[in-house]
């Protein structure tokens, strides 16, 4: 008979450093322990889901157009291309907070709230991601450089959205406008929640303006 305890230790941020490391650590001790001991116990660590909203239609003026748009899926660095909500505290590093994570990982939640974003302005009607088969003029590519909540050297948390993004000319594959996009809030506080806020709002005016851009791009490229 073999009988062992599991013990939790809370731990407010996690480095994405040492994150694989120490999950390969804890899976060996863990192995060890219950060796020979039958089935291992289920062990299920409590995480809280969060997810952002596009911004409204109101905010966002353009031009109504007639062609069709695909949203690529957005490329991200890996310490962004995740579920985990990132958050820079030394310029050098990123962090992960521990017991949060979005409902999807980052790039594809942005590219999800980019569609969402063209679709709510009304000013185009064939938009969607580039899984739909579609006949699009164009092909919207983005990278999220920036993602995370900011606490280097200041006192507040500042959360950070920041992509680069081409406007491609179908079939020819040319890219006819580039231009980089960011969006920065300040939270209210140190709740979670307030984090977040900061996060949709940021998230908000980066979205705002990826959207009028490309509205105003491609219909430049379209009718010129």
């Amino acid at each position: 008979m073999c009988n062992t305890t599991a013990r939790r230790t809370a731990i407010p941020l996690t480095s994405g450093r040492y994150k694989r490391a120490a999950l390969r650590s804890a899976l060996v001790l863990l192995a060890v322990a219950v060796s020979g001991c039958g089935a291992l116990p289920t062990l299920r660590e409590s995480t809280n889901l969060y997810s952002l909203s596009a911004p409204s239609a109101e905010s966002i003026a353009g031009p109504t157009v007639s062609w069709q748009l695909l949203v690529d899926t957005m490329n991200a660095p890996a310490g962004l291309d995740t579920t985990s909500i990132a958050v820079r505290q030394r310029t050098s590093s990123l962090d992960y907070y521990e017991g949060v994570a979005w409902t999807d990982r980052a790039p594809v939640m942005m590219q999800r709230l980019l569609v969402e974003t063209l679709e709510n302005t009304g000013l185009i009607t064939g938009v969607g991601r580039d899984s739909l088969a579609i006949r699009a003029n164009f092909v919207l590519r983005c990278e999220l450089r920036d993602f995370q909540a900011d606490t280097t050297g200041t006192n507040t948390t500042i959360a950070t959205v920041r992509t680069s993004c081409a406007l491609i000319n179908m079939p020819d594959r040319e890219i006819v406008a580039r231009e980089s996009h960011s969006g920065q809030a300040t939270a209210g506080g140190t709740e979670f929640a307030q984090i977040v806020a900061a996060f949709n709002r940021a998230t908000d005016d980066a979205l705002t303006d990826i959207a009028q851009w490309a509205l105003s791009a491609g219909d430049r490229e379209f009718s010129g």
